[in-house]
């Protein structure tokens, strides 16, 4: 299961809220989805304005570009949808994996001043989903899940008085049933921080740690430069910890397993030899 959660950089950079020209962004756009299939993201992003690239750095440029390509490949057609607000030229792109929609706005000189993917939702037919789950929790369920796309899979794990059970679903077919997929293998990216944060919380709660302990007294090896950094400061994301470490080089690594051959001493030596903080940016660190 593709798990797209894509909100990213829409810049409103002098961007003129008139009418928006159609034919003028989609040249941009194929130019823009040369580029991408070709892994150029230099290229990409020597179109953007030159505020957009003061916002938004080229190595974050890049590891949001090939995280994409990761989660859902290249792109293979796009069609226009609609002016967004009069600004953004909205497309339903097909790439290998999903359908999306693909906004993007230009400034007078053609160069890219917004620009934002978020997952396309097809309103134009309704299609009648079947519900055959039995369970208590059935209409529940269904209600939150039937406009799942086909072939997504939940599975639940039901936690009573100290008793677990297992449930799982999927839709298929534009029909909802139960299948067994508790020991089913899931991509599930993001999703692991919260389980993180919830073996935090449960540290916490048994005095094992203080959420404003460095970090550093749990560790066998000093960070660079003595960094401190809390527990506290990792969960809320307000570290200014880099997403990647430098000696990531996404250039060079499989994009469909990006992270397989980095391994612990590859992060231990980023920690205490390499490490590099900013703090202009709260918020958007891991």
């Amino acid at each position: 299961m593709i798990k797209i959660i894509i909100i990213l950089f829409t810049l409103f950079v002098n961007i003129s809220f008139g009418q928006v020209k159609k034919a003028e962004n989609e040249n941009v756009l194929k130019d823009f989805i040369e580029k991408y299939n070709m892994d150029d993201y230099d290229s990409i992003y020597s179109m953007f304005s030159s505020q957009m690239q003061k916002t938004l750095p080229l190595e974050k440029t890049k590891m949001f570009l090939n995280g994409l390509k990761v989660q859902v490949g290249e792109i293979k057609k796009y069609e226009f949808l609609k002016i967004e607000n009069g600004v953004f030229a909205s497309f339903i792109t097909d790439f290998e994996r999903a359908t999306l929609t693909l906004n993007i706005s230009i400034d007078k000189e053609s160069m890219i001043n917004g620009f934002y993917v978020k997952p396309y939702i097809d309103n134009s037919s309704k299609i009648e989903v079947t519900n055959k789950l039995t369970n208590k929790y059935s209409e529940n369920i269904y209600q939150k899940t039937k406009n799942f796309p086909n072939q997504t899979q939940l599975a639940f794990a039901i936690i009573n008085n100290g008793n677990i059970t297992f449930y799982g679903i999927m839709k298929s077919k534009d029909t909802i049933f139960s299948i067994i997929n508790n020991k089913s293998i899931f991509e599930i990216g993001s999703i692991t921080k919260v389980f993180t944060s919830a073996l935090l919380a449960n540290f916490v709660l048994n005095d094992k740690v203080n959420l404003n302990d460095d970090i550093s007294n749990y560790l066998n090896f000093k960070l660079k430069n003595d960094f401190k950094v809390t527990f506290k400061k990792l969960a809320n994301h307000t570290s200014g910890l880099p997403a990647l470490p430098t000696n990531l080089n996404l250039a060079e690594v499989n994009p469909a397993n990006p992270y397989k051959e980095y391994n612990d001493l590859d992060l231990i030596e980023y920690l205490t030899d390499s490490l590099s903080v900013s703090r202009n940016l709260v918020g958007n660190y891991l």
